[in-house]
C-alpha cells in the first residue's frame, strides 16, 4: 500500500516518530493500526474529509443516500460512513480523476428522488 502524505503531515509524522523514539515509518504504521481498530475514528475522519470535499448541497445529497441506503438494505445491516465511502473509493479506484470528482458526478447521478 502506498500512501503520500503532504509536507505538513509528514513533518507532524516526524515529531510523533521522535517522541515515541521510532521511525516515522514505524510512527506511521501504529497510528494506522490504531485507526484501523478504532472505527468511529475511521468514520468520524472520513465523515470530516467528505465534508471539506462537497458542497453543502451535494453533502445533503450524499446523506439522503446514506439513509436510502440504510433503509432499504435487504440484510437489515447498517452501513456507516466508513463502509459507505470505502466502498466508494473501491469503485472509484480506477479512473484518471480525483476521488472529490468521481464523488460529486456520483452524487450527481444517484440522488434519490424527492
Amino acid at each position: 500500500m502506498t500512501i503520500r502524505f503532504t509536507q505538513e503531515d509528514h513533518e507532524i509524522l516526524d515529531r510523533l516518530a521522535f517522541a515515541l523514539d521510532v521511525t516515522t515509518s514505524k510512527a506511521t504504521a501504529i497510528l494506522l493500526d490504531v485507526s484501523v481498530r478504532n472505527s468511529q475514528f475511521i468514520n468520524k475522519y472520513l465523515n470530516t474529509f467528505v465534508k471539506e470535499q462537497l458542497d453543502d448541497r451535494r453533502m445533503r445529497e450524499l446523506k439522503k443516500i446514506m439513509t436510502f441506503v440504510n433503509d432499504n438494505n435487504p440484510y437489515g445491516e447498517y452501513i456507516s460512513w466508513g463502509d459507505f465511502i470505502m466502498y466508494l473509493f473501491d469503485e472509484f479506484k480506477s479512473g484518471k480523476e480525483t476521488f472529490t470528482k468521481h464523488l460529486t458526478n456520483w452524487i450527481d447521478k444517484n440522488k434519490p428522488e424527492k
